[in-house]
């Protein structure tokens, strides 16, 4: 169950029929590209929406033209990721690709809190690259 708020009110919604939820998507992100890259691949996920919302779409020939290159490149990092970190090392690969499929990339600022002590917690995150962090 997913309490959800509508105009100051509390609304339950249940999408349990739909699978276990992943995340969140925000103006300008993208899904349904692992569908793209593999051309035998069927889709593994339901996106539901909490509002009205406009969508983009493009073919799959606008998509192996321009953006295919982009998210391949992005996919084959995370794998490569998975591939090297110890943590991920004794996982089955079934396991590995949900690693991969659910990593993100997020890049924050100079001087960016990222987390401050008693923020709940919500996943992990791995430092990839970094001047000099500061605990």
């Amino acid at each position: 169950m997913e309490i959800r708020m509508e105009n100051g009110e509390e609304e339950l919604m249940n999408r349990s029929s739909f699978g276990n939820f992943i995340g969140k998507l925000g103006p300008g992100q993208s899904f349904g590209e692992l569908a793209l890259i593999n051309q035998d691949c069927i889709r593994n996920a339901s996106i539901v929406t909490d509002s009205s919302c406009d969508l983009l779409a493009i073919t799959r020939e606008l998509y192996n033209r321009g953006l295919r290159v982009i998210h391949e490149r992005d996919l084959q990092a995370r794998w490569s990721f998975v591939r090297q970190c110890q943590l991920f090392s004794k996982w089955p690969n079934k396991y590995k690709k949900q690693a991969v499929m659910s990593l993100k990339t997020h890049v924050f600022s100079f001087d960016c809190t990222i987390i401050s002590q008693g923020d709940p917690i919500d996943g992990l995150l791995f430092l990839l690259e970094f001047a000099k962090a500061l605990f």
